[in-house]
C-alpha cells in the first residue's frame, strides 16, 4: 500500500477539519436563514389567501344580487311546464324537449332542459351528451339532495356554477312534479354572469403572478357532499376535510423537480342548497428554498477554496522543514533493514528528531548483538528440530505400514469376489471404509442346509479399534455357523459369545460393545429370503424400471448384537417371497448419517431409500458408480465420519 507523506497527512487533517467547520457554519446559517423563510412564506400566504378572499367575498356578494332575476324567471318557467304537463309525466319523459324549448321562449343556445327519474337518471333532455346519466352511479352522495327535491312542492334554484361537461357558466334549478315521478332541471347560460366571473378570475390570476414561487391558484365550488372532481393531484382528503370543518390546510409533495406545496383555504356561499362554499387551492413550490440552498454552497465553496489555498503554501514550507530529517532517518532505517546493522544515523541538530535518531541508533546496536545471540541459538535449534522430524517420519511410517498390514489381514476374513461369484449372479459391493481398517464388514458363507449366508455389519467403532472388533465379531459368527441355520439363532448365539468373550476386559459385566448388522439367508431352491437384523434394515426393490415400483422395507429389531438392556430377548426372523428381478439391499448407516450438500446435513435414510428405488433397474455395475459419485459429491470438502457399506444383489 503506497504511503502519504507527513506533509500530505497535516494537508489531509486539516483540510477536513476546515471542511467540516465550514460545513457546520454553513448548516447553521442556512437553518437560520431557512426559518426567516419560512416566517417570510408563512406571511406571504396569509396574504396571498386574504387577497383571493377579498376578492371572492366580492363575487359572491355580486352575484348574488346579480341572479336574483335569473331565480325568478326559472321559477316560473319551471312552474308553467310542470303546469301544462299537470299529469302528464310520462308524456314529459318522451317528449320533444328542443321544440317545448322554442314553445317556452328558451333560448337554445345557452338554455337547457334535463327530465331526471326517481332512479335519479336523465331520461330526457336538450343537451344529447348528458343523456342516461345516472347521479347516483357518478356519485351516490349526491342522492339525498335529489331526494330533497322530489319531497318539496316547490321550484329550488342554486347558485351559478360551471358546466362540467362544457365548462359554460350556468344557473341550475329543480323542481319535481306534482306525482313526485320526475324532476325538470333546468341550466341557463348567462354571458354577463360569465363576464363577471371571468373579472373575478382575472383579479385572481394578477394575485397569482404577484408572486415568483406561486405554480397557480385554483378556485373549487365545494358541494355539500362528494367532492371536487378537478383537485389537485389526490388531495380529495384534504379537501374533504377543508370543507368540513372550514380550517386552511397545507400538504406537501416531493415532484422530480423539488417540492411543491398545495394550500388549501374555505369560503362560504350565499342561498345555496347543493353547494357549501368555495374552496381556494394555492399551489407554490421551494425555488426560493432552493435558491437559499445554492447561494450557501456557493459562499461555503467560495470561503473554503480562499482559506485553503493559502493554507498549502504555508503547510508546504514549513512540512519541507520537519520532514527533511525524519526522510534521512528513513532512508537509514531502510537500508539497516535489509541486514546491514553497522549502519548508523548521523546526528543532526538538537530537538526531539535528534534524540529519536540517537536512541535508534543505541537501539540498532542491541540489535546487531541480539541478532548474533540468536543466529547461534537458531543454528543448533534447527538441527535438533530436523532429527526430531526424522524420528516423527520413520515412527510415522512404521504405524502406517503396520494398518496397512492389518488391512490385508482383515480383507482376509471378508467375503471374497469367488464365494460371491460362486452363489450370486449378479450383484454390487460397495465398501468404503473411513481410515485404511474399518469397522464395517460382510461376511458370507454357506450353511449346513444348503443355504447361502450374507452378513453386512458395522462394529463399534471405526480405524483400528473397529478393525479389531470386526474380527471378534467374524470369528463369533462363524463359530454359530458351523452348527446353526435359523438367521434368529445364529445371532443370539453370535451375541452370546460376544458378551461372553468381553467380560475379559477386566470390567464386572463386560462392555456394550458389538455390532449391528443384517443376516440374510438366500434359499434359492424356495425362492425365499430369511432375514434377522440387529437395527440394520433390509430394503427390497419390486417393479423396479416401471412406474409401479414397490419398495419392501424389512424393519430390523432395535437392539444391538452385544450387552443391551434387551439381550435376554431372542431376534425375530422374518420370510420374504422372491420374485424375478427383486434386488436385495443391506447396509449400514455409513452413508444416511454422512453430513455434506449445501448446508452440511446428513444425508438420511429417506433420501438414499428413495435414490435406490429410482435407479434399482440399472445394472449393478452402474448402480456402484451412482453411489459412489453421490457420496463423492455430497461429501464434497468434508470430512467422512464413518465406515460406508452397501450391498446391492439382484435375483
Amino acid at each position: 500500500m503506497k504511503r502519504s507523506s507527513l506533509y500530505q497527512q497535516l494537508l489531509l487533517k486539516i483540510t477536513l477539519t476546515l471542511f467540516v467547520g465550514l460545513i457546520a457554519l454553513s448548516f447553521i446559517n442556512y437553518k437560520v436563514n431557512e426559518r426567516k423563510l419560512e416566517e417570510t412564506n408563512e406571511w406571504q400566504r396569509k396574504i396571498i389567501l386574504r387577497q383571493v378572499s377579498d376578492v371572492m367575498d366580492i363575487y359572491d356578494h355580486g352575484m348574488d344580487l346579480f341572479e336574483k332575476n335569473f331565480d325568478t324567471r326559472m321559477k316560473n318557467v319551471s312552474q308553467q311546464i310542470l303546469n301544462y304537463y299537470k299529469g302528464k309525466t310520462e308524456e314529459l319523459k318522451k317528449t320533444d324537449l328542443t321544440a317545448l324549448r322554442q314553445e317556452f321562449n328558451i333560448d337554445k343556445a345557452g338554455e337547457d332542459l334535463y327530465i331526471i327519474d326517481r332512479n335519479y337518471t336523465i331520461v330526457n333532455t336538450t343537451f344529447e351528451k348528458d343523456l342516461g346519466l345516472n347521479f347516483k352511479k357518478r356519485n351516490a352522495s349526491i342522492t339525498p339532495f335529489f331526494d330533497s327535491i322530489f319531497s318539496s312542492s316547490n321550484c329550488y334554484v342554486d347558485r351559478f356554477t360551471i358546466e362540467r361537461a362544457t365548462g359554460n357558466f350556468k344557473k341550475y334549478c329543480y323542481q319535481a312534479s306534482d306525482d313526485k315521478k320526475i324532476i325538470l332541471e333546468m341550466g341557463f347560460f348567462s354571458n354577463e354572469g360569465n363576464k363577471y366571473r371571468n373579472r373575478m378570475e382575472k383579479k385572481v390570476k394578477e394575485i397569482e403572478n404577484l408572486f415568483p414561487d406561486i405554480n397557480q391558484i385554483d378556485l373549487f365550488m365545494a358541494m355539500k357532499t362528494g367532492v371536487h372532481f378537478n383537485v389537485y393531484k389526490g388531495m380529495s382528503e384534504m379537501y374533504t376535510e377543508v370543507v368540513k370543518d372550514g380550517k386552511a390546510r397545507r400538504q406537501e409533495i416531493k415532484t422530480q423537480n423539488g417540492t411543491e406545496y398545495i394550500d388549501m383555504m374555505f369560503l362560504p356561499i350565499q342561498h345555496s342548497k347543493m353547494y357549501k362554499g368555495y374552496v381556494i387551492q394555492i399551489v407554490s413550490n421551494d425555488s426560493q428554498k432552493r435558491k437559499l440552498i445554492y447561494n450557501e454552497v456557493k459562499k461555503s465553496v467560495l470561503m473554503f477554496i480562499c482559506t485553503l489555498l493559502p493554507l498549502i503554501l504555508i503547510l508546504g514550507y514549513q512540512a519541507k522543514k520537519i520532514t527533511k530529517p525524519i526522510r534521512i532517518l528513513s532512508e537509514k532505517s531502510k537500508i539497516i533493514s535489509r541486514g546491514k546493522l553497522d549502519e548508523r544515523i548521523e546526528l543532526i541538530g538538537n530537538n526531539e528528531i535528534t534524540e529519536l535518531s540517537e536512541n535508534f541508533n543505541n537501539m540498532i546496536e542491541q540489535l546487531q548483538e541480539s541478532h548474533e545471540n540468536l543466529e547461534n541459538k537458531v543454528k543448533a535449534r534447527t538441527a535438533e528440530v530436523l532429527e526430531q522430524k526424522n524420528i516423527i517420519e520413520e515412527k510415522h511410517k512404521e504405524i502406517t505400514d503396520s494398518i496397512n498390514y492389518a488391512e490385508r489381514i482383515q480383507r482376509s476374513f471378508l467375503a471374497t469376489k469367488q464365494i460371491l461369484d460362486e452363489n450370486l449372479s449378479d450383484y454390487f459391493v460397495m465398501f468404503k471404509p473411513k481410515d485404511i481398517v474399518s469397522g464395517d464388514f460382510y461376511w458370507a458363507g454357506k450353511l449346513n442346509n444348503g443355504n447361502f449366508a450374507f452378513v453386512t455389519a458395522d462394529s463399534t467403532g471405526h480405524g483400528v479399534p473397529g478393525a479389531i472388533m470386526s474380527l471378534l465379531n467374524i470369528t463369533s459368527l462363524e463359530k454359530a455357523i458351523e452348527s446353526l441355520d435359523q438367521p434368529s439363532e445364529i445371532l443370539n448365539s453370535t451375541r452370546k459369545t460376544i458378551i461372553e468373550r468381553l467380560k475379559k476386559d477386566g470390567s464386572e459385566h463386560g462392555g456394550k460393545d458389538g455390532m449391528d448388522a443384517s443376516l440374510t439367508v438366500y434359499d434359492f431352491k424356495n425362492k425365499k429370503l430369511i432375514i434377522a437384523a440387529a437395527n440394520n434394515p433390509v430394503w427390497i426393490m419390486r417393479n423396479s424400471g416401471t412406474e409401479a415400483v414397490e419398495v419392501i422395507e424389512v424393519k430390523p429389531d432395535k437392539m444391538p448384537i452385544g450387552k443391551h438392556d434387551k439381550d435376554g430377548l431372542s431376534f425375530n426372523q422374518q420370510e420374504i417371497n422372491l420374485l424375478a428381478g427383486d434386488v436385495i439391499y443391506t447396509l449400514t448407516d455409513g452413508f444416511p448419517d454422512q453430513f455434506g450438500g449445501e448446508k452440511g446435513k446428513k444425508y438420511l435414510s429417506k433420501n438414499l431409500r428413495e435414490l435406490l428405488a429410482a435407479n434399482a433397474h440399472l445394472s449393478m455395475n452402474e448402480q456402484k458408480k451412482l453411489l459412489e459419485n453421490t457420496f463423492s459429491d455430497w461429501l464434497g470438502n468434508l470430512e467422512q465420519v464413518d465406515d460406508v457399506t452397501i450391498i446391492g444383489v439382484r435375483v
